[in-house]
């Protein structure tokens, strides 16, 4: 356990990925759109593989969970259009509200998972 937690610490941008699929994972309840059944079962399946992507890229780095994790930025970002929530933002706060979490959630996801990859590869080329 000490050393997952020095492994998380150490490469920071894998131990926020953690919080972020938790944070993800209870969103739905938190910002108040689990009645919103593809924003909540998003939220919930997505938050658990962030999650569990993020633990295993801190027990043991593979460049592939990485990218993984883009991908799933990626997919967070268009999700909303995709499942079709997003078109009720105008006149739904809990739409809205998961609409701007997948969104910032995948941006973040993204650009973490980048980050990462770029430190790992820079950190073994040095």
């Amino acid at each position: 356990m000490a050393d997952f937690m020095k492994k998380a610490t150490g490469n920071w941008q894998d131990g926020l990925m953690l919080l972020l699929g938790i944070w993800l994972f209870f969103s739905p309840w938190i910002l108040g759109f689990a009645g919103i059944q593809s924003a909540f079962w998003n939220a919930l399946f997505f938050g658990v593989i962030l999650a569990g992507m993020s633990i295993a890229v801190v027990t043991e780095f593979h460049d592939w969970e990485e990218w993984v994790d883009m991908a799933l930025g990626v997919w967070l970002v268009v999700s909303p259009w995709v499942l079709g929530f997003a078109a009720l933002s105008a006149v739904n706060a809990a739409a809205y509200a998961a609409t701007m979490t997948f969104v910032a959630t995948g941006v973040v996801a993204l650009a973490l998972a980048a980050w990462s990859l770029r430190h790992h590869h820079a950190a073994h080329a040095a």
